[in-house]
């Protein structure tokens, strides 16, 4: 239930998830709301995020 709310070009990324997946990954990452009453959020990475920390991310999405 991960939506993309618009298209990505750069290293932002605005997206909607339930409210509980959101708590979950506030717990590991910091990041903003863009809309609290949609569940959307703004995700930044730095241009040195390597493709293991977005691993590790996906795992904490996921729930593992």
């Amino acid at each position: 239930d991960v939506h993309f709310t618009q298209k990505w070009e750069s290293n932002q990324l605005f997206l909607t998830m339930p409210r509980p997946v959101i708590d979950k990954l506030l717990q590991s990452y910091f990041f903003y709301f863009w809309n609290e009453k949609e569940n959307e959020i703004r995700l930044v990475t730095s241009f040195d995020t390597t493709e293991g920390d977005i691993e590790t991310f996906a795992e904490v999405l996921r729930g593992k």
